[in-house]
């Protein structure tokens, strides 16, 4: 029983670690996908991402880099 206990334990903990895991790499890459996808709709010539990313924070606010963020970390929760 013991080992079949620690086994269970043991592959909460592998999930839970790969969860947020992929919670910290979504956060920190989701704002430049905003941006690259922002850039690639632009249909702008000479449009970067610093362009993109000022546009974005001074008409929509800096949340506005996070949309679409919780669908993302759902996803990410799931396949660990």
């Amino acid at each position: 029983l013991p080992t079949l206990l620690y086994m269970a334990v043991s592959g909460f903990l592998d999930f839970f670690s790969a969860s947020m895991g992929s919670v910290l790499a979504n956060f920190v890459t989701h704002p430049f996908e905003t941006l690259k996808v922002r850039q690639q709709l632009s249909h702008q010539p000479n449009f970067s991402l610093s362009i993109a990313a000022k546009e974005i924070i001074q008409k929509e606010g800096f949340k506005a880099l996070y949309k679409g963020f919780d669908a993302s970390l759902l996803r990410g929760v799931i396949s660990g």
